[in-house]
């Protein structure tokens, strides 16, 4: 499956990220915008995590970890959450 990173420049208008990115976002859309009343098209799309929410979650679970005493490691916590 081909990847795609898009980017929006200085104009405010989307484009892909690179010499091979913008190739494949102008076959994406070049595709999309060819397709016909009825057609389908399926395709995936995965946000980036955010960096606060990531650090501020692993706060909770360490101070989760230290109040148990189930649980050994936080691994094995986290498996079980």
């Amino acid at each position: 499956m081909p990847e795609l990173v898009i980017v929006k420049d200085s104009t405010g208008q989307l484009e892909g990220l690179g010499e091979k990115g913008r190739r494949a976002w102008l076959k994406f859309r070049k595709v999309v915008s060819e397709l016909e009343p009825g057609e389908t098209m399926e395709f995936s799309y995965r946000l980036p995590r955010s960096p606060q929410h990531h650090k501020f979650f692993f706060a909770r679970l360490q101070a989760l970890f230290v109040r148990q005493e189930a649980f050994e490691n936080v691994v094995h916590l986290l498996t079980f959450l």
